[in-house]
């Protein structure tokens, strides 16, 4: 089987394009007298994350009792992964379910010397990763002073306005407010502050006929997320948290953009996200700390 995974829109229509991927493993397969019997497409997916779904997946079909999996094809050790560490774990665990991970531009002799120059490679990798890491937010810092959006998921409320900054080349973006979807915020803070929670603000957007940017239905999760949003407030952060670990704040990222919500609406509603998350009882170990999320409510604080 082949593992194909590109990270951004600009790889895809790149010489590292899936379908480019598709090629070069079916070839190498040719050439080994081989055939790949299925591709295992990842669009979208940074090497770094290590709960890819696609990837998983890979792992689970690949580690399953009874598989028929023997070889996984990539293009190069950096589509695999970009984490040396959970390269080295990973593949020591298919090793012992007789598969090999094999690439298609770095081809190595199955001894040790060949193991040597895998590890190098795969520290490499992640060491390519980590500097591409330090550009990017050094770009993103320099495009913020300048007051332009250096990209990302536009957040909720606002659309991204193009700017031509230099004749021939791609144009910045400024953000401005969106009249809908802000009008839906403006909605949803409401009916937060008068004591619906998140699941009952859902159930009233849905039954104004309020819908989601992807016009889909409101859910729990959807309301909460929107709301997290510091865009609405008047700033959008970036860099406060990394591999889910929160940064200091000098560390942050900060574009100033037209608040949406005023000032005291906002910190209350922030105030009672705070008030209302789930929290463990003292003393108490739970193996689901929210299992009583959307089911009980103190009588006190709500």
């Amino acid at each position: 089987v082949s593992y194909l995974r590109v990270s951004t829109v600009e790889q895809a229509e790149k010489e590292l394009s899936l379908t480019a991927q598709r090629r070069s493993a079916e070839e190498f397969a040719a050439r080994h007298d081989a055939v790949i019997d299925h591709h295992y497409l990842e669009p979208g997916a940074s090497g770094t994350d290590t709960h890819r779904t696609v990837f998983n997946e890979l792992l689970g079909d690949a580690l399953r009792p009874g598989s028929t999996i023997s070889t996984i094809v990539v293009h190069h050790t950096s589509r695999f992964t970009r984490d040396a560490t959970h390269a080295r774990v990973v593949k020591k665990e298919l090793r012992r379910a007789g598969v090999r991970v094999l690439s298609v531009t770095q081809e190595l002799a199955e001894d040790p010397m060949g193991t040597l120059m895998e590890g190098f490679f795969e520290c490499i990798d992640q060491y390519e990763s980590e500097v591409n890491g330090l550009r990017t937010a050094a770009a993103m810092r320099e495009a913020v002073r300048q007051g332009f959006y250096p990209g990302g998921l536009t957040p909720y409320g606002f659309c991204k306005v193009p700017v031509e900054v230099h004749a021939g080349k791609k144009p910045r973006h400024h953000l401005a407010v969106q009249p809908d979807e802000a009008a839906i915020l403006r909605t949803m803070y409401q009916l937060y502050i008068t004591g619906s929670g998140a699941l009952k603000v859902a159930e009233s957007l849905n039954a104004l006929g309020l819908r989601t940017r992807k016009g889909n239905l409101w859910d729990k999760g959807a309301v909460i997320e929107t709301l997290q949003q510091s865009a609405a407030g008047g700033v959008v952060r970036w860099g406060v948290h990394h591999r889910g670990k929160l940064q200091p704040a000098e560390k942050w990222i900060t574009l100033p953009v037209e608040p949406i919500i005023d000032a005291k609406t906002y910190a209350l509603v922030k105030e009672l996200c705070e008030q209302r998350r789930p929290t463990e009882l003292p003393g108490r170990a739970s193996a689901k700390p929210r299992v009583l999320t959307g089911l009980a409510r103190c009588g006190l604080c709500g």
